[in-house]
């Protein structure tokens, strides 16, 4: 096919088909029925001449062909959403922006709700993807621009990326509570003598509370290490166990009342939860919207525990 003649929309369901991997999902992303999503497909099939993704047990496959055209195709969808974007003034009620935001999963449990709250009141055509991956990708996802902004304790982020604090945060102790005991303050010697669950998310460098009881000459034991947050709190409900969690997250657990949260019986240091964006993207009206909104939902210390 000529490119003169080639279909922009096409060109959105290419991209949209080699991220999602899923025709249904695909279909709701771009506001088109499933049958107008596989039709744009076979056109691009045929205008292309290759399958461009097949099946598979885990969805589309892309195909070598699919693969080489992805980068010159985002760049072109990017090259027209700047333009657009900056060309008039942006209108919350108008925008229909899908917004990547790079997310752990406590972070989506601390900040999801009140942002999509948020979204819907202000921009209610637009949407949200959380994006998750390895901490050493976030630099390079920012800069492509497959995210908008990532959130978070990401104290190893490149200072080529734009920053601003939201609030600070520190650890507690989550443990189930003791049956008809009143409540009591957790000891170091109690806290060492427990067992413990630590969330060790992908690409994290450091383990905090590892690096602080080998400073106190000290040992904690660990019996189960996972890279998300999600199954702890039915575990714990479950065992004598005990994690170590930033504050904003336990306080954000809904109908776990019969956890106890307790504090650290030695010092941490604090938790700078900042947002990263890159320089790219810092005159995007849609995207400095978002930016402020976050400055408005989070930044403050009050924040992290509401």
């Amino acid at each position: 096919m000529p490119a003169h003649t080639l279909d922009l929309n096409l060109l959105r369901v290419f991209e949209s088909i080699y991220r999602m991997r899923n025709l249904s999902e695909v279909a709701r992303h771009v506001h088109l029925t499933q049958p107008a999503v596989s039709h744009a497909l076979r056109r691009l099939r045929d205008s292309l001449g290759d399958p461009l993704f097949v099946r598979s047990v885990n969805g589309l496959q892309p195909t070598p062909r699919s693969e080489q055209l992805i980068e010159p195709v985002r760049q072109a969808l990017r090259l027209i959403e700047d333009s657009v974007s900056s060309s008039g003034v942006f209108e919350p009620a108008k925008c229909t922006r899908e917004f990547q935001l790079l997310l752990s999963d406590v972070g989506e449990l601390v900040f999801l709700p009140r942002l999509l709250r948020h979204l819907r009141q202000h921009t209610p055509a637009a949407s949200a993807v959380v994006v998750q991956a390895s901490r050493v990708q976030y630099e390079a996802m920012l800069r492509e621009r497959v995210a908008d902004i990532a959130i978070g304790h990401l104290p190893n982020m490149p200072a080529t990326l734009k920053q601003r604090s939201l609030f600070r945060d520190d650890y507690v102790v989550l443990r189930t509570r003791p049956a008809r005991k009143r409540r009591r303050a957790l000891t170091l010697e109690e806290y060492v003598r427990s067992v413990h669950i630590e969330v060790d998310p992908p690409g994290s460098l450091q383990r905090p509370v590892q690096m602080v009881m080998e400073s106190l000459g000290l040992q904690h034991r660990v019996v189960l290490r996972v890279p998300h947050f999600f199954a702890v709190p039915s575990i714990l409900l479950q065992t004598d166990l005990l994690v170590t969690v930033p504050r904003s997250v336990a306080r954000n657990i809904r109908n776990a009342d019969d956890l106890e949260i307790c504090d650290v019986p030695f010092a941490m240091p604090p938790l700078d939860i900042r947002m990263y964006w890159h320089l790219r993207q810092d005159a995007d009206p849609a995207h400095r919207w978002l930016r402020n909104a976050m400055v408005a939902l989070f930044s403050s210390s009050s924040t992290a525990g509401s």
